[in-house]
Order: C-alpha cells, then sequence, then structure tokens
C-alpha cells in the first residue's frame, strides 16, 4: 500500500468493537494471524457484514496456519462460506481472464501455493483459482452491496519469496 500511494489505517483486533467501519471503503485482512487475533474477529462477524451489505469491501487472505500458526478456519465469511484447512503446493487459475490473475501461470507452485480452500461458495461468485484438488481459494462475490474477496493463497509469503501467489497479492 505504501508503495502505491495507498493510504490505510492499521488497527489491532480489540479496537474492532469501537471501529466505525463505514467511515472506510475497504478492510484488508492480511494473512498469517494468530489464533488470538481470528477468535475475537470471528465475533465480530455481523459487524463486519452489515458494513459490507452497506457496500465495504472485505479482502480475507484466508491463509492461516503459518509462521503464527493461527486457526484462519474459526473465521466464518460472509454468505456462510468456510475456511477449510489444506496446504497446496500447486494451485490452478479457473479464471485466466480476471485481473487477479494477471501474469499469474497456471498451475502455479508455491512452498505452499496455498493453505486452505472455500466452502460453501455462492452461486454468484466468481472462482478465480482453486487447489490441487481443484477447491475454490480465490473467489470474488458480492454481498449485499458490497463484495468480498477471499484468498487461501499464501499471499504475503509468496510476495516476499517472488512465487506467484505474491503476483495476485500485487494485483489484489
Amino acid at each position: 500500500l505504501n508503495g502505491n500511494g495507498i493510504a490505510f489505517d492499521t488497527s489491532p483486533i480489540a479496537a474492532l468493537p469501537s471501529t466505525d467501519l463505514f467511515a472506510y471503503a475497504m478492510m484488508i485482512v492480511a494473512g498469517d494471524q494468530s489464533t488470538a487475533f481470528y477468535t475475537p474477529l470471528a465475533a465480530r462477524r455481523q459487524q463486519i457484514e452489515a458494513w459490507i451489505a452497506a457496500g465495504g469491501v472485505l479482502e480475507f487472505h484466508a491463509d492461516g496456519w503459518g509462521f503464527l500458526n493461527g486457526d484462519a478456519s474459526r473465521v466464518t465469511l460472509p454468505g456462510n462460506v468456510s475456511i477449510a484447512q489444506y496446504y497446496s503446493y500447486s494451485n490452478l487459475v479457473l479464471d485466466a481472464s480476471h485481473p487477479l490473475v494477471a501474469g499469474v501461470p497456471s498451475p502455479f507452485a508455491g512452498n505452499p501455493a496455498s493453505t486452505s480452500w472455500l466452502g460453501n461458495v455462492p452461486a454468484a461468485a466468481v472462482q478465480v483459482a482453486a487447489d490441487d484438488l481443484l477447491r475454490p481459494n480465490l473467489i470474488v462475490y458480492p454481498f449485499g452491496s458490497g463484495t468480498v474477496v477471499a484468498s487461501g493463497q499464501a499471499l504475503e509469503y509468496g510476495f516476499v519469496y517472488g512465487h506467484p501467489a505474491g503476483r495476485i497479492l500485487a494485483n489484489l
């Protein structure tokens, strides 16, 4: 965000209950958080869903189980989308025309390429990428007047180490 001149705020999870989300257009939840982060985030589901339904954009990096060993499956995304742990070292681009995967080969590898897949995907979702078992792990879908972008790829790790998942992060 800094590199692209995009203004942003950061906030500890403890501040979320008193945060006016309607002052923001977008919320990014970075990957590889601790379980101590995911648990209180899950408890704020109604607050976050109301904000998205009113037009907010949630970008959720569902890449738990990394260095902090956080359990991202504690979070249920808007529309009852579930997050399930699964390490995949190869992912497949499902929609090569989608801008999130511009410049990303198919299949693409990583160490891992992804750590989760997404279940209960809404019918209106665009499935952009999948794990090696063809389960969706990069989706974009409407929720009320807002949008949810959810990714199981190791985005930040891939960005640092030059893996294709890092290109997805840059495209986001």
